[in-house]
């Protein structure tokens, strides 16, 4: 397939041989996790959803299991919490539907922490913080009658128990997706260290712009406290999740599989459209 343009002499720009604009520009990632304008931007974000939850968590779910420490990686905590919660517990595709379940909801609970942080008519200094190209997100709730959303729960249950060493049934058309099981507050769980976050996040934004406008340093001192705090926080909850799994035995490092996102293959894009 070829790409065709329209040169005016004098009138368009110059012609390059190309196109004007660089696929390869890089996105800030704040823009692509929370504030996608796009519909390329919300594949780039999913896709970075599917290389944590099936390439990274299970890669490193076996290099801790075997070296008993904590993960060499940025978001080392929320990569333990991961892999106390959703691989070495994981037995049954009954839990991996569960799992999926509950994936959902976590979407859409960091959706609607974003909005409360963040409300529809939230003005800043210039002028509307969800003005174009920002778009004030929804959520929809979970109805497992949808394709769309059957297809992705589906999906990401076969994954995750392919990760797992867990065996897939040979027919998933008769699952069920009984709501009561599967509830929201589970879902508001796994999703603490998330708001734990956000709330730092959000308690530090203030301080941050008032250094920038005054040098004070009783703010700063402020902010490196709650920073250490917080710190300290992560560095607790990841000794305590690395004692329990070294006491688990029967969690062989070996049958945890980490799989690379492939766009030609169906259940993985199912998992992130």
């Amino acid at each position: 397939m070829f790409n065709s343009s329209v040169y005016l002499p004098h009138i368009t720009g110059q012609y390059k041989g190309g196109s004007d604009d660089d696929p390869n520009a890089a996105v800030p990632i704040c823009t692509i996790k929370e504030f996608p304008t796009n519909a390329q931007q919300c594949l780039m974000f999913a896709e970075s959803e599917f290389t944590m939850e099936f390439t990274e968590v299970p890669s490193f779910t076996t290099s801790v299991l075997r070296s008993k420490e904590k993960p060499a990686h940025s978001d080392y905590f929320l990569i333990l919490q991961r892999i106390s919660e959703s691989m070495v517990n994981m037995s049954s595709f009954e839990q991996c539907i569960a799992w999926a379940h509950n994936l959902y909801f976590e979407s859409v609970f960091r959706i609607q922490t974003l909005t409360l942080v963040h409300p529809k008519d939230e003005m800043t200094k210039t002028g509307k913080f969800w003005a174009p190209p920002r778009r004030f997100p929804t959520t929809k709730d979970f109805d497992g009658s949808d394709p769309l959303l059957r297809s992705f729960v589906l999906s990401a249950a076969v994954l995750k128990a392919k990760t797992c060493g867990i065996a897939v049934p040979d027919d998933l058309s008769s699952i069920s997706f009984p709501l009561e099981q599967y509830s929201k507050p589970e879902s508001q769980r796994i999703c603490s260290n998330y708001v734990e976050e956000r709330k730092l996040k959000f308690a530090l934004k203030p301080l941050e712009d008032a250094l920038l406008e005054d040098d004070d340093q009783d703010k700063r001192d402020k902010k490196a406290m709650e920073e250490a705090k917080h710190a300290a926080f992560k560095e607790e909850e990841s000794s305590k999740i690395l004692s329990a799994l070294s006491r688990i035995s029967d969690a062989s490092p070996s049958k945890f599989q980490s799989m690379d996102f492939d766009k030609d293959n169906a259940s993985h894009m199912y998992a992130v459209n």
